[in-house]
Protein backbone atom coordinates (compact mmCIF):
# COMPACT_ATOMS: atom_id res chain seq x y z
CA UNK A 1 0.00 0.00 0.00
CA UNK A 2 1.65 3.00 -0.96
CA UNK A 3 1.82 5.68 1.21
CA UNK A 4 -0.23 8.77 0.66
CA UNK A 5 1.65 12.18 1.48
CA UNK A 6 -1.33 14.95 2.62
CA UNK A 7 -0.27 18.83 1.42
CA UNK A 8 -2.25 20.98 3.67
CA UNK A 9 -1.57 24.68 2.81
CA UNK A 10 -1.67 27.13 6.00
CA UNK A 11 -2.82 31.02 5.26
CA UNK A 12 -1.78 33.16 7.47
CA UNK A 13 -3.58 36.20 8.68
CA UNK A 14 -2.20 39.35 6.66
CA UNK A 15 -2.39 41.03 10.55
CA UNK A 16 -1.45 39.55 13.82
CA UNK A 17 -3.23 40.91 16.96
CA UNK A 18 -1.78 43.73 18.41
CA UNK A 19 1.07 43.98 15.38
CA UNK A 20 0.88 46.44 12.77
CA UNK A 21 2.27 45.76 9.44
CA UNK A 22 5.57 47.27 8.40
CA UNK A 23 5.33 47.88 4.39
CA UNK A 24 8.63 46.69 2.27
CA UNK A 25 9.46 47.67 -1.17
CA UNK A 26 6.64 45.78 -3.32
CA UNK A 27 7.84 43.37 -5.54
CA UNK A 28 5.83 40.70 -7.80
CA UNK A 29 8.78 38.40 -8.43
CA UNK A 30 10.92 38.77 -5.11
CA UNK A 31 11.31 39.70 -1.82
CA UNK A 32 14.18 42.13 -0.85
CA UNK A 33 15.74 41.57 2.47
CA UNK A 34 15.90 44.46 4.68
CA UNK A 35 19.04 46.63 4.18
CA UNK A 36 21.38 46.51 6.69
CA UNK A 37 22.83 50.07 7.57
CA UNK A 38 26.91 49.58 9.41
CA UNK A 39 26.92 52.03 12.01
CA UNK A 40 29.67 54.15 12.12
CA UNK A 41 32.95 53.01 14.15
CA UNK A 42 32.22 56.67 16.55
CA UNK A 43 28.89 56.11 17.05
CA UNK A 44 29.68 52.39 18.48
CA UNK A 45 32.27 54.09 20.75
CA UNK A 46 29.34 56.49 22.73
CA UNK A 47 26.19 56.14 24.32
CA UNK A 48 23.38 55.91 22.26
CA UNK A 49 21.46 58.80 21.06
CA UNK A 50 18.14 59.75 22.73
CA UNK A 51 15.49 58.52 20.23
CA UNK A 52 12.23 60.75 19.16
CA UNK A 53 8.98 59.11 19.44
CA UNK A 54 6.33 59.04 17.19
CA UNK A 55 4.26 57.67 19.54
CA UNK A 56 0.78 58.99 20.47
CA UNK A 57 -0.05 60.64 23.91
CA UNK A 58 -2.98 61.08 25.60
CA UNK A 59 -2.42 64.00 27.80
CA UNK A 60 -4.50 64.27 30.76
CA UNK A 61 -3.21 66.35 34.61
CA UNK A 62 -0.80 68.96 34.66
CA UNK A 63 1.49 67.76 37.56
CA UNK A 64 4.55 68.81 39.61
CA UNK A 65 7.68 66.33 39.37
CA UNK A 66 10.50 68.47 40.39
CA UNK A 67 9.10 71.52 38.04
CA UNK A 68 5.59 71.52 36.21
CA UNK A 69 4.77 68.76 33.41
CA UNK A 70 1.95 67.16 32.09
CA UNK A 71 1.00 63.40 33.01
CA UNK A 72 0.09 61.47 30.17
CA UNK A 73 -0.03 57.87 29.33
CA UNK A 74 2.02 56.68 25.93
CA UNK A 75 -0.53 55.10 23.16
CA UNK A 76 1.32 52.11 22.47
CA UNK A 77 0.59 48.72 24.48
CA UNK A 78 0.24 48.15 28.12
CA UNK A 79 -0.22 52.12 28.19
CA UNK A 80 2.81 53.06 30.18
CA UNK A 81 2.22 56.28 32.18
CA UNK A 82 5.19 59.14 31.77
CA UNK A 83 5.84 62.87 32.32
CA UNK A 84 6.03 64.97 29.40
CA UNK A 85 7.82 68.75 30.14
CA UNK A 86 7.85 71.23 27.57
CA UNK A 87 11.16 72.79 26.75
CA UNK A 88 10.74 75.82 27.26
CA UNK A 89 12.82 78.47 25.11
CA UNK A 90 15.26 75.58 24.20
CA UNK A 91 14.82 73.88 20.77
CA UNK A 92 15.70 70.08 20.61
CA UNK A 93 17.84 70.93 17.27
CA UNK A 94 21.26 69.22 18.36
CA UNK A 95 19.88 65.83 19.29
CA UNK A 96 23.87 64.89 19.71
CA UNK A 97 23.62 66.28 23.54
CA UNK A 98 20.83 63.97 24.50
CA UNK A 99 20.91 60.56 25.69
CA UNK A 100 18.70 58.11 26.96
CA UNK A 101 19.31 57.90 30.83
CA UNK A 102 18.52 55.36 33.19
CA UNK A 103 19.79 54.60 36.51
CA UNK A 104 18.02 53.91 40.04
CA UNK A 105 18.62 57.66 41.21
CA UNK A 106 17.53 59.21 38.08
CA UNK A 107 14.21 60.09 37.27
CA UNK A 108 14.53 58.02 33.84
CA UNK A 109 15.27 59.95 30.37
CA UNK A 110 13.43 58.18 27.97
CA UNK A 111 12.73 59.40 24.59
CA UNK A 112 11.40 63.21 23.17
CA UNK A 113 8.51 64.00 21.26
CA UNK A 114 6.75 67.14 18.89
CA UNK A 115 3.37 67.65 19.79
CA UNK A 116 1.58 70.66 17.81
CA UNK A 117 4.55 72.04 16.80
CA UNK A 118 6.17 71.90 21.02
CA UNK A 119 9.00 70.06 21.69
CA UNK A 120 8.81 67.75 24.99
CA UNK A 121 11.08 65.42 27.22
CA UNK A 122 9.49 61.91 27.87
CA UNK A 123 10.62 61.18 31.62
CA UNK A 124 9.59 58.67 33.67
CA UNK A 125 6.53 59.13 35.79
CA UNK A 126 6.94 58.25 39.67
CA UNK A 127 3.56 58.66 41.35
CA UNK A 128 3.32 61.42 43.79
CA UNK A 129 6.97 61.43 44.18
CA UNK A 130 7.61 64.52 46.34
CA UNK A 131 10.73 66.76 46.34
CA UNK A 132 13.04 66.94 49.29
CA UNK A 133 12.49 70.94 49.45
CA UNK A 134 8.40 70.34 50.79
CA UNK A 135 9.70 66.89 52.68
CA UNK A 136 12.02 68.44 54.70
CA UNK A 137 9.82 71.12 56.17
CA UNK A 138 7.34 69.22 57.49
CA UNK A 139 9.72 66.16 59.51
CA UNK A 140 12.68 66.13 60.78
CA UNK A 141 15.71 64.14 59.40
CA UNK A 142 18.61 62.69 61.36
CA UNK A 143 22.38 62.99 60.51
CA UNK A 144 21.75 58.93 59.17
CA UNK A 145 18.73 59.90 57.39
CA UNK A 146 20.85 62.64 55.36
CA UNK A 147 23.64 60.21 55.22
CA UNK A 148 21.61 58.21 53.15
CA UNK A 149 20.11 60.92 51.03
CA UNK A 150 24.05 61.65 50.27
CA UNK A 151 24.94 58.31 49.32
CA UNK A 152 21.86 58.33 46.84
CA UNK A 153 22.50 61.47 45.43
CA UNK A 154 26.36 60.70 45.15
CA UNK A 155 25.33 57.19 43.43
CA UNK A 156 23.29 59.06 40.77
CA UNK A 157 25.77 61.93 40.06
CA UNK A 158 28.40 59.21 39.94
CA UNK A 159 26.61 57.69 36.90
CA UNK A 160 25.93 60.91 35.36
CA UNK A 161 29.51 62.17 35.52
CA UNK A 162 30.86 58.92 34.32
CA UNK A 163 28.69 57.27 31.67
CA UNK A 164 26.71 60.50 30.47
CA UNK A 165 29.88 62.70 30.73
CA UNK A 166 28.09 65.39 31.78
CA UNK A 167 27.58 67.37 35.35
CA UNK A 168 24.01 68.07 36.71
CA UNK A 169 24.40 71.76 37.35
CA UNK A 170 21.09 71.80 39.49
CA UNK A 171 21.71 69.64 42.73
CA UNK A 172 19.15 71.08 44.89
CA UNK A 173 16.46 69.84 47.68
CA UNK A 174 13.91 71.31 44.87
CA UNK A 175 15.62 69.06 42.64
CA UNK A 176 15.53 65.71 44.18
CA UNK A 177 12.34 63.77 44.65
CA UNK A 178 11.77 61.08 47.65
CA UNK A 179 9.32 58.54 46.26
CA UNK A 180 6.64 56.08 48.46
CA UNK A 181 9.52 53.19 48.35
CA UNK A 182 11.88 55.54 49.65
CA UNK A 183 13.80 55.93 46.89
CA UNK A 184 15.74 59.28 46.01
CA UNK A 185 16.03 60.49 42.66
CA UNK A 186 17.79 62.96 40.67
CA UNK A 187 15.30 64.86 38.48
CA UNK A 188 15.40 66.95 35.37
CA UNK A 189 18.72 65.42 33.53
CA UNK A 190 17.13 66.58 30.54
CA UNK A 191 18.05 70.06 31.04
CA UNK A 192 21.70 69.00 31.98
CA UNK A 193 21.70 67.63 28.26
CA UNK A 194 20.22 70.52 26.52
CA UNK A 195 22.33 73.12 28.65
CA UNK A 196 25.42 71.30 27.41
CA UNK A 197 26.96 71.27 30.75
CA UNK A 198 30.01 69.48 30.79
CA UNK A 199 32.08 68.12 33.13
CA UNK A 200 34.40 71.15 34.04
CA UNK A 201 31.36 71.59 36.23
CA UNK A 202 31.17 68.38 38.20
CA UNK A 203 33.32 69.50 41.31
CA UNK A 204 29.83 71.97 41.83
CA UNK A 205 27.67 69.34 41.74
CA UNK A 206 29.65 67.86 44.61
CA UNK A 207 29.82 71.22 46.80
CA UNK A 208 25.90 71.49 46.28
CA UNK A 209 25.62 67.83 47.89
CA UNK A 210 27.66 69.68 50.93
CA UNK A 211 25.20 72.35 50.71
CA UNK A 212 22.00 70.07 50.58
CA UNK A 213 23.43 68.72 54.33
CA UNK A 214 22.80 71.94 55.42
CA UNK A 215 19.20 72.63 54.12
CA UNK A 216 17.93 68.97 55.16
CA UNK A 217 19.45 69.72 58.67
CA UNK A 218 18.34 73.66 59.21
CA UNK A 219 15.22 73.82 56.58
CA UNK A 220 15.83 77.58 57.55
CA UNK A 221 18.80 78.27 55.54
CA UNK A 222 16.53 77.41 52.33
CA UNK A 223 15.28 81.14 52.68
CA UNK A 224 18.36 82.40 52.11
CA UNK A 225 19.43 82.94 48.43
CA UNK A 226 23.52 82.86 48.98
CA UNK A 227 23.99 80.48 51.78
CA UNK A 228 28.03 81.48 53.17
CA UNK A 229 30.07 78.38 54.82
CA UNK A 230 30.48 80.92 58.06
CA UNK A 231 26.42 80.21 59.01
CA UNK A 232 27.72 76.25 59.51
CA UNK A 233 28.48 75.95 63.36
CA UNK A 234 29.30 72.86 65.38
CA UNK A 235 26.40 73.36 67.61
CA UNK A 236 24.23 72.15 65.12
CA UNK A 237 26.27 69.20 62.92
CA UNK A 238 28.39 66.44 64.31
CA UNK A 239 31.83 66.78 63.72
CA UNK A 240 31.56 63.82 60.93
CA UNK A 241 29.18 65.81 59.23
CA UNK A 242 31.42 69.15 58.88
CA UNK A 243 34.09 66.73 57.91
CA UNK A 244 32.29 65.29 55.32
CA UNK A 245 30.76 68.80 54.07
CA UNK A 246 34.52 70.33 53.91
CA UNK A 247 35.11 66.70 51.72
CA UNK A 248 32.92 67.52 48.95
CA UNK A 249 34.84 70.67 47.92
CA UNK A 250 37.98 68.62 47.14
CA UNK A 251 37.36 64.81 46.90
CA UNK A 252 35.82 62.75 44.46
CA UNK A 253 32.92 61.23 44.01
CA UNK A 254 34.38 57.36 45.34
CA UNK A 255 36.75 58.98 47.92
CA UNK A 256 33.00 60.67 49.37
CA UNK A 257 30.71 57.13 49.30
CA UNK A 258 34.18 56.07 51.13
CA UNK A 259 33.92 58.64 53.79
CA UNK A 260 33.13 58.15 57.30
CA UNK A 261 29.96 59.77 57.30
CA UNK A 262 28.86 57.30 54.96
CA UNK A 263 28.77 54.58 57.85
CA UNK A 264 25.92 56.41 59.32
CA UNK A 265 23.76 55.68 56.14
CA UNK A 266 21.41 52.87 56.03
CA UNK A 267 23.03 49.78 54.33
CA UNK A 268 22.03 49.07 50.78
CA UNK A 269 18.71 50.81 49.91
CA UNK A 270 16.85 53.70 51.41
CA UNK A 271 14.18 52.51 52.79
CA UNK A 272 14.54 54.27 56.30
CA UNK A 273 13.25 57.70 54.83
CA UNK A 274 9.88 55.97 53.68
CA UNK A 275 8.25 57.50 57.25
CA UNK A 276 9.74 60.96 55.99
CA UNK A 277 7.77 60.49 52.63
CA UNK A 278 4.77 59.47 54.06
CA UNK A 279 4.90 62.63 57.10
CA UNK A 280 4.85 65.12 54.51
CA UNK A 281 2.65 63.08 52.06
CA UNK A 282 -0.33 65.53 52.94
CA UNK A 283 1.04 68.83 52.46
CA UNK A 284 2.71 67.74 49.26
CA UNK A 285 -0.28 65.99 47.57
CA UNK A 286 -1.84 68.07 44.81
CA UNK A 287 -4.45 67.08 42.69
CA UNK A 288 -3.59 68.63 39.47
CA UNK A 289 -5.75 70.82 37.12
CA UNK A 290 -7.04 69.02 33.80
CA UNK A 291 -4.68 69.70 31.05
CA UNK A 292 -6.43 71.31 28.46
CA UNK A 293 -4.64 72.08 24.54
CA UNK A 294 -3.48 75.62 24.35
CA UNK A 295 -3.73 76.52 28.21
Amino acid sequence: MADHITKRSTILPQQLFNMEEHRTQDSSTESVPPTQVKPSPKLTKTASLLQETTSHFDRFYMINQAGQGVFAVKGVRYLPPCVLKQCSGTKIADHQSLKPARHKNIISLLEYTNIENEQYLVYEYEHVALSLGCVVGRTRFSEADIATVCREVLQGLQYIHSELKISHGSIHVSNILLTSTGEVKIANIGDSMLEKRTLRDRDQDLKAVGSMIINLHDPTTLVAEDMEDDTISESILSDCALGFIENTKENTITQLLKDDFMLLATPDEAWSLRPHYFAALPFGLRIGRRFQRGG
